[in-house]
């Protein structure tokens, strides 16, 4: 898993300046993070008492969540984090404004959480494979994925070739998709 980890960094590495986040490994999940070091500069995962966050995009809004939720963080990350320790659920989603998708991992609860804002503009793909959940911010990443055989959606091809894109969650392949935006997805 730690290799396959690896080589979905690189293939979602698409110039020499992206900066690779450590690999996260643990019995239950292996995640990590490439980024352009334009926003969220820190490393990720950001954690406290065994919840993981991980962040792409930003949020618009961090004085008006911050001061509705009481908490006092600095980074989106943290800020993220901190929400869910307060909230103890999710709900406090609809309050955030912004472009962005995102990961909590609660260890304790063994639960993974991949979240996408209601602008669906920060893509999160998806699959299952031999009981194991996989996800990327590219298609392409999951080609790394153990036990993942790639196989071209035919209904997608006559989806693209019929009105011009692809409906829905639809990606080229079978067996993986698109989260929607507005969407959690809990493992």
């Amino acid at each position: 898993a730690r290799q396959a980890l690896q080589r979905m960094q690189e293939l979602i590495s698409h110039q020499s300046f992206y900066v690779k986040d450590e690999l996260f490994c643990d019995k239950h999940i292996y995640a990590t993070r490439v980024h352009t070091n334009v926003i969220q500069k820190q490393p990720q995962p950001y954690s406290e008492a065994g919840i993981y966050v991980w962040l792409d995009g930003e949020f618009y809004n961090q004085k008006e969540i911050s001061k509705k939720y009481n908490v006092s963080q600095y980074t989106d990350t943290q800020i993220l984090l901190a929400l869910y320790r307060v909230s103890n659920d999710l709900s406090f989603l609809k309050d955030i404004d912004g472009i962005y998708s995102a990961a909590i991992y609660n260890s304790k609860e063994q639960k993974l959480h991949i979240i996408t804002d209601r602008y669906g503009l920060r893509h999160i793909y998806w699959t299952t494979q031999n009981g194991s959940f996989a996800w990327g911010s590219e298609v392409k990443a999951l080609l790394a994925a153990p036990d993942f055989k790639p196989k071209i959606d035919c209904q997608a091809i006559k989806e693209f070739f019929g009105i011009g894109y692809l409906l829905e969650n639809r990606t080229w392949f079978q067996d993986v998709e698109l989260l929607s935006s507005g969407t959690v997805l809990t493992w």
